[in-house]
């Protein structure tokens, strides 16, 4: 099945705006920057990589957009495996939705902005799948970054990730257009779905500091934490999560199914 293609305009910055829900795709200032302060900083992931012991580390991300984040977490993890060669951590594994998928053509002039990230925007575009529903799998560096593209509404994706019982993601990308306008993904079924595959010691970050999503996510076993936002915006969340904080075991369901497996036997 075919997706419905997002509709963008360019603004006065350069920046891509989605037409349906009048919003940008990533900051006027800086998108680069953005995402390094909000989902790379926000999840401290220069810090855990350092720490990590297992071969892998999974993200997740609610809405891909332009590629953006991914673009800047596989740099920034191309980068540490350049800088960490002998370290146990080898693979990223970024699991990714988008319900409007971008023309391929407003994808590149979007990265275009970004000189920085030429050579990998190039390998994403050279590899960017035409838009059909379902999972389209993409390697890159010689399958040391794995991309899985969701496209479809994250409603009906995340029940399809089956966890195994200690978790399956390690960070979220918690991203998408602002609550206030984009209310249908902001949910507590969302929430829930992030607390069922998310493990002890799992973190998020994103750029909103809305109550909706403080509130939701600490009700689903997430401690909270305010930060200081990106350029204009006062304020963003990150949050840890905790698997065995009694309050929220009656939430979780934990099976383990095609969709695990199929994750797990391609890491090995």
């Amino acid at each position: 099945v075919k997706s419905k293609h997002a509709q963008v305009h360019f603004n006065e910055s350069g920046t891509p705006v989605a037409d349906h829900f009048d919003d940008v795709y990533f900051s006027n200032d800086s998108g680069i920057d953005e995402t390094q302060h909000v989902f790379v900083a926000g999840n401290d992931l220069a810090e855990r990589w350092q720490q990590w012991r297992n071969p892998t580390f999974v993200i997740a991300e609610t809405g891909f957009g332009t590629g953006l984040n991914f673009l800047v977490a596989m740099r920034a993890f191309n980068e540490f495996r350049a800088a960490n060669p002998d370290h146990p951590l080898k693979r990223l594994y970024f699991i990714t939705t988008e319900k409007f998928p971008l023309p391929q053509q407003d994808m590149q002039r979007a990265l275009e902005a970004f000189p920085a990230l030429k050579d990998e925007a190039q390998a994403l575009a050279s590899l960017y799948p035409m838009g059909l529903e379902g999972c389209h799998r993409l390697h890159f560096d010689n399958h040391s970054t794995t991309l899985d593209l969701w496209i479809g509404d994250v409603h009906e994706l995340l029940p399809q990730w089956h966890s195994p019982i200690k978790g399956l993601i390690d960070a979220w990308f918690l991203d998408g257009f602002a609550p206030s306008k984009n209310p249908d993904m902001w949910t507590d079924a969302l929430f829930g779905q992030m607390a069922r595959l998310s493990k002890t010691g799992t973190t998020f970050g994103t750029f909103t500091a809305a109550g909706i999503v403080k509130r939701g996510l600490a009700g689903v076993g997430f401690t909270i934490k305010k930060r200081n936002g990106f350029g204009r915006k006062r304020d963003m969340l990150t949050g840890v999560f905790d698997r065995d904080n009694e309050n929220v075991q009656h939430k979780l369901r934990l099976p383990a199914g095609p969709y695990y497996r199929y994750v797990n036997d391609s890491l090995d």
